[in-house]
């Protein structure tokens, strides 16, 4: 914003400074002020936001990668355990998003350790969080705030090992793993409904929460008991990449009123001054 209303000034002491001309000389020179006062008032189309989250205990190692949504730039994922985390980063690591994450769920665990009892390799996918409500057999919440009210937003939900299904929102999907294989793939050797659940335009609610619950479901790998589990989740606003009005202060729209002024007044003054008396 700064460096766009120092062109203005520059541009409108070009103008003072060009010499005389015919009426439509001087209006030419006049159209980039206009121009680029316009350009204050509408900025282009802004990236949508997208947060990435891995689910794991707290030492476990995070997922450093691509997910389903997102660019080869959308990287930077968040390490959150059972206990929930604020202020996530967003995916590309530049600031927080101001989105909260908290849940039901209880435990954490990671296949990457070579203690575990089955080991797998892929850092999103072998770690997870987990709910003991009705040994494990329950629907376990997460809920997403912070985030715009009533907007529409895509979900990525991710499971490496446990068949679940989910629903966001009045929005379903299910995922069904198979355990002795998909903890060990590698994007974009994902497939919808087997490693992962792609749920789009999922809208929040007026009070910018988004509700994911998660209910354990007989899959490909007969697991027993069941669990509620999930891996890790994206978020991606699908809202944005409209052009938006930006709201520019009263004192800089004064302003640049102002210098339209003065260059009418200019215009009128060396007409006059080259007028025989």
């Amino acid at each position: 914003m700064h460096t766009q209303l120092i062109d203005l000034i520059r541009l409108f002491r070009k103008t003072r400074r060009s010499g005389h001309g015919s009426y439509l000389n001087h209006n030419s020179r006049f159209l980039p002020v206009v121009a680029l006062f316009g350009s204050l008032l509408v900025t282009g189309n802004a990236q949508a936001m997208l947060v990435n989250i891995d689910f794991q205990p707290a030492d476990s190692e995070v997922y450093n990668g691509q997910g389903v949504l997102g660019t080869a730039a959308d990287q930077v994922w968040n390490s959150v355990d059972e206990y929930g985390a604020t202020n996530l980063l967003l995916s590309t690591g530049s600031s927080g998003s101001g989105i909260s994450v908290s849940t039901s769920m209880d435990t954490s665990y990671s296949n990457l350790s070579q203690t575990a009892t089955y080991v797998r390799t892929n850092t999103l996918l072998a770690d997870r969080i987990y709910g003991s409500n009705n040994n494990g057999l329950g629907t376990e919440t997460i809920v997403l705030s912070g985030l715009t009210p009533n907007s529409a937003y895509s979900v990525a939900l991710y499971n490496g090992f446990y068949a679940q299904s989910y629903s966001v929102n009045g929005q379903s999907a299910t995922t069904d793993p198979v355990a002795a294989s998909s903890a060990n793939n590698d994007f974009p050797n994902w497939t919808a409904g087997v490693e992962y659940a792609l749920l789009p335009n999922v809208l929040s609610d007026s009070y910018g929460h988004l509700v994911i619950q998660t209910t354990p479901i007989d899959g490909v790998t007969g697991f027993t008991p069941r669990n509620s589990a999930i891996a890790a989740l994206q978020i991606q606003d699908t809202s944005t990449g409209i052009p938006s009005v930006v709201p520019v202060p009263p004192a800089l729209y004064l302003f640049a009123t102002g210098i339209i002024g003065l260059v009418g007044i200019a215009r009128r003054g060396r007409k006059q001054t080259g007028r025989p008396s």
